[in-house]
């Protein structure tokens, strides 16, 4: 038993049939057109992801760089403590009692702390 279509494909002259085909053939070739702008968003999207990964690497050295600073930072602010306390012992002095050492002590502490959540960020960025 022979479907609608084909059919219809007999009843129609020759010509008309070599239209109908070549029209499928026109059809064909959108898919090829239609894979061209597919590679080419993809191939798009591809160049774009790559631009990003290598400004997240360059962040996240920059990150560790800047963390590697707030650590530095908290060993002098430790070493000039040490200094200060060495030195009120000596003459007598309480070095918490001293306005200028709560500072640093505090200061110390917001460095070191900072300067851990700067290196979790970084470690997290690329994964």
């Amino acid at each position: 038993m022979k479907s609608r279509l084909e059919k219809v494909y007999s009843k129609l002259p020759k010509t008309e049939l070599a239209k109908v085909e070549l029209g499928i053939a026109d059809d064909l070739k959108k898919y090829t057109k239609g894979f061209d702008k597919y590679k080419n968003e993809g191939d798009g999207l591809v160049k774009r992801s790559e631009r990003l990964l290598a400004e997240l690497k360059e962040t996240q050295s920059a990150i560790f760089k800047w963390s590697d600073v707030g650590e530095s930072i908290s060993k002098d602010i430790i070493a000039d403590m040490n200094k200060f306390e060495k030195a009120a012992k000596e003459i007598g002095v309480d070095p918490k009692s001293v306005k200028e050492y709560a500072q640093a002590d505090k200061t110390f502490t917001d460095f070191a702390k900072l300067e851990r959540e700067y290196q979790k960020i970084a470690k997290g960025l690329l994964k």
